[in-house]
């Protein structure tokens, strides 16, 4: 398969008490040419197996694993008597399988597909406040996080893209 990723963080400092942080990521995947071990059943005492191209899924082309990070950041030294950290970022995945199990169906064709989208947004608050307990310096956290997690998994009739079998 042929990939490329790109990662990235940029910090800004408005003041020796605050920070600003963004940082993101950007993945992409093509599909290449599929390998498997030659014959149904791989015997696990030969130390190299041979190893053969199998015929490609006809809809191939259509594979694809792409995926992206964002995240920002916000430190305060002081707000109100505490400290203060704050974060929000968001992920994201599409995922199209059009793969061939070939040596998996006694070597035969085994066309598979999936289509898959992942993501999660979040968001975290946290703050802390310096007390002192009996001449010793202490401090107490406390904040809020928040998820949303999203999973929508498609399975398609490999004979037919158009025709969803499942979820």
């Amino acid at each position: 398969f042929d990939s490329a990723a790109v990662n990235g963080s940029l910090g800004f400092e408005p003041s020796d008490r605050v920070r600003l942080r963004l940082t993101g990521t950007w993945y992409s995947e093509d599909p290449g040419t599929e390998y498997n071990a030659d014959g149904a059943e791989v015997d696990l005492g030969v130390s190299f197996p041979r190893v053969i191209a199998v015929e490609d899924n006809p809809f191939r082309d259509q594979g694809v694993d792409k995926q992206y990070t964002i995240a920002a950041t916000l430190e305060a030294d002081e707000v109100l008597g505490q400290s203060l950290f704050l974060a929000a970022f968001r992920q994201a995945q599409v995922f199209r399988q059009r793969a061939n199990f070939q040596d998996f169906n006694g070597g035969a064709p085994d066309f598979f597909s999936d289509d898959r989208e992942n993501s999660t947004t979040g968001l975290r608050l946290t703050l802390k406040r310096p007390f002192a307990v009996g001449g010793a310096d202490a401090s107490v956290e406390y904040g809020v996080d928040y998820q949303r997690n999203r999973l929508l998994r498609l399975l398609l009739d490999p004979a037919d893209q158009s025709v969803v079998t499942g979820f």
